[in-house]
C-alpha cells in the first residue's frame, strides 16, 4: 500500500467514527488488477493490444546505468554538492536507472526531491522534425504503440516524484483523450486537478475546411492530496477601470465594481442591519453573519433599489486576475522572438515559468524527460530550480547544453509595451461622457518644440473653437498629451477636483469660454534590459549511449 501518515489518519479516523472511507483511497488500498474490486466499483480501463502490466514493466525495464561524460560551470556549485543532470540517451532506461537508484543508495540524491515532472511528448504525428536539414527528431510512433511508449514512461516517473509532487502532460487534440485515461488509471482519477487549455495560436488558418485547432492541452496531476501550489495571477488590465469599475467610493477615491452577494447552494437567512434576508432559491450568501456586519459598518454593502444586496470590489492594479485553466496570454514563439533556438515545437518560457511556479519552490528537482529544446531546463535555472533534463535526441542535447551556457536572466523575450497612447490614457472614457465638444491628442511621437501646448497654442484653439461654436456659454473641449508637452506658464492652470469622482481631465485651463480639461497620457512601461546569468554547476551524462574509452 502506499498511503502516507496523513492517509492513515484520516482512515483509522473514519473507521473509530464508522463514517464511509473517501473512494480516493480505493486505489491505494486495492491493486489495479484486483477484478473483484474493479467489478464492485464498476472502474474502466483503456484496453488495447500490448498493454503490459505495471508490475512487469516495473520488473523488467532495463535500467541503463548513467555514465559521467563531462561537468560545466564547476566554479558556480551548489552549497550541498548537488548537481542538475542532462542526460542524453532513451528516457526510459534512463528513469528506470533514477528508479533503481532510489530503491537502493540514492547516489543521485533525488528520493522524495523532485516535486514536479513537465513533459511535453512526441504528439504521433507521424513526422519527422528538421532543424537546419539536420533531423531533430522522429515523431512515428503511432496508435497503441504510442499509447503503451507513454504509458511505461508515466507509470515509472509516479515512482519516482515525490510523495507531495505533480506532473504536468503537454498533448495537443489526437491524443490527449487516450492518455487522459492512461493518467487516471497510473495516478488516479482523484488526483486529476485541471486540463489546461493553452492558446498556441492568436488567429485561424484561413485556409482550412474545419475549425482550426488552436489549442493544446496540458493535464495537471498530482500523486497525492499533499502537494504544494501557488496560485498564478495576471496584471491587471487598466481598461477594465473604464469598462468595469463604473464606480468611485467617495471617501477613499478608488473605483470598484458591484458584485453578486450569493454563490450556488444552500444557504439560510441572514440580517443585513435589521432585515432578514433569505437567499434566492438554490443560493446562499457568500459571507458569515460576523462578516456581514463588519462590511455594513465598513460601507462594503449596497442595495438596490429592490433591496438586493451587492459587495463592492475595488480595483487594486497590484493584486492581479487570479489564473485559471485557459491560457490564452502566453503566445508561442514567434520568428522574431529573442528566445527562439529554430528547434522544431519549442515551447515559450513564459509557458513553463507558470508551470513551475504554481507546482514548485526554490531549491526544488524539476524533471523532464522530453526536454526537446531545454525550455523547461532553462526556466528552472532561472528560478533556482534545481533540475533533470532526458532526451535521445543528440541535437536536443547540444540545443539545450547551449542554451544553458548562454543565458540571461529575463524568463522569455523582452517585452515592450506597445499599447497605444489612446490606450494610457486613463480616464479616456469619462472624457466620452462628458459635455466635452472634441478630443485633441498629441502622439509621443510628435517632436518636442514641434507640437507642445503652450499658452498662445490653448489661445489660438479657443479662438478656432469659439469661432465654429454657436451661442455664448462656455463650452468644455477635451485635450490629452504626455505629461512632458504640457508647457502651459501664463494661463490659470486649475487641479480637477472632481476627477477622483470620475470626472474626466486631470487639469483645467479656461481661455475665454472654452474650458479645456486636459489628460495625460501614462508613459510606456520601461523594458527591463537582460543581464548574463551563470548557470549552477549541471553535469551531462549518458544512458545506454556509451563512451567505450571511459
Amino acid at each position: 500500500m502506499n498511503l502516507t501518515e496523513k492517509d492513515k489518519e484520516i482512515i483509522k479516523k473514519c473507521l473509530d467514527e464508522e463514517k464511509t472511507i473517501p473512494s480516493i483511497y480505493k486505489q491505494k488500498l486495492f491493486k489495479a488488477d484486483n477484478t473483484e474490486f474493479v467489478e464492485a466499483t464498476k472502474d474502466y480501463k483503456l484496453i488495447y493490444k500490448g498493454k503490459a502490466r505495471k508490475e512487469d514493466i516495473i520488473a523488467n525495464t532495463p535500467a541503463a546505468p548513467l555514465q559521467k561524460i563531462r561537468s560545466f560551470n564547476s566554479d558556480n556549485q551548489f552549497e550541498d554538492n548537488w548537481s542538475n543532470m542532462l542526460v542524453f540517451g532513451d528516457n526510459l532506461l534512463a528513469l528506470k536507472a533514477i528508479y533503481e537508484d532510489q530503491q537502493g543508495p540514492n547516489v543521485y540524491k533525488t528520493k522524495n526531491k523532485i516535486k514536479l515532472i513537465y513533459i511535453d511528448p512526441p504528439f504521433a504525428t507521424k513526422q519527422d522534425f528538421m532543424k537546419d536539414r539536420e533531423k531533430a527528431y522522429r515523431d512515428k510512433i503511432i496508435g497503441a504503440q504510442f499509447i503503451e511508449f507513454l504509458r511505461k514512461r508515466l507509470i515509472i516517473l509516479r515512482e519516482i516524484l515525490a510523495d507531495d509532487g505533480s506532473i504536468y502532460v503537454h498533448l495537443d487534440q489526437k491524443k490527449g483523450h487516450y492518455i487522459k485515461t492512461i493518467l487516471d488509471e497510473v495516478f488516479g482519477e482523484h488526483n486529476f486537478r485541471n486540463e489546461i487549455k493553452w492558446q498556441k495560436l492568436r488567429s485561424v488558418k484561413s485556409q482550412s475546411g474545419f475549425f482550426s485547432n488552436l489549442t493544446d492541452s496540458i493535464f495537471f496531476y498530482t500523486k497525492s492530496e499533499s502537494n504544494f501550489y501557488q496560485p498564478q495571477f495576471a496584471p491587471r488590465d487598466l481598461r477594465l477601470l473604464e469598462t468595469h469599475y463604473r464606480h468611485t467610493d467617495p471617501k477613499s477615491g478608488l473605483r470598484y465594481n458591484l458584485d453578486n452577494f450569493t454563490q450556488s447552494g444552500q444557504g439560510e437567512a441572514k440580517y443585513f442591519g435589521d432585515r432578514l434576508l433569505e437567499p434566492p432559491s438554490g443560493k446562499h450568501w457568500i459571507w458569515s453573519q460576523e462578516r456581514i456586519n463588519q462590511g455594513l459598518q465598513e460601507g462594503l454593502i449596497v442595495f438596490s433599489e429592490s433591496g438586493k444586496p451587492y459587495v463592492k470590489r475595488f480595483f487594486n492594479p497590484d493584486d492581479g486576475q487570479r489564473i485559471g485553466d485557459l491560457w490564452n496570454d502566453i503566445n508561442p514563439v514567434n520568428q522574431v522572438a529573442k528566445e527562439r533556438v529554430d528547434y522544431p515545437t519549442q515551447k515559450p518560457e513564459q509557458l513553463l515559468k507558470r508551470v513551475i511556479e504554481s507546482s514548485s519552490q526554490v531549491g526544488d528537482i524539476v524533471l523532464d524527460c522530453f526536454h526537446g529544446s531545454g525550455t523547461s531546463l532553462v526556466v528552472a535555472e532561472k528560478l533556482k530550480r534545481k533540475w533533470i533534463g532526458i532526451d535521445a535526441g543528440k541535437l536536443s542535447t547540444y540545443t539545450a547544453q547551449a542554451r544553458l551556457l548562454l543565458m540571461n536572466d529575463i524568463v522569455g523575450s523582452e517585452k515592450k509595451d506597445e499599447t497605444r497612447e489612446y490606450e494610457r490614457i486613463t480616464d479616456l472614457r469619462n472624457h466620452s461622457k462628458s459635455n466635452s465638444r472634441g478630443l485633441f491628442l498629441v502622439y509621443e511621437k510628435a517632436r518636442s518644440g514641434d507640437l507642445n501646448i503652450t499658452d498662445i497654442f490653448l489661445e489660438n484653439l479657443a479662438q478656432f473653437i469659439s469661432n465654429n461654436l454657436s451661442g455664448k456659454r462656455e463650452e468644455e473641449f477635451s485635450l490629452a498629451c504626455p505629461e512632458e508637452k504640457f508647457k502651459v506658464k501664463k494661463l490659470l492652470v486649475s487641479e480637477n477636483e472632481n476627477n477622483g469622482e470620475a470626472k474626466a481631465g486631470e487639469k483645467i485651463v479656461t481661455v475665454g469660454k472654452v474650458k479645456f480639461l486636459v489628460s495625460f497620457i501614462q508613459p510606456k512601461e520601461k523594458t527591463e534590459k537582460p543581464l548574463p546569468l551563470i548557470a549552477k554547476e549541471f553535469t551531462l551524462y549518458h544512458a545506454g549511449i556509451y563512451d567505450n574509452q571511459l
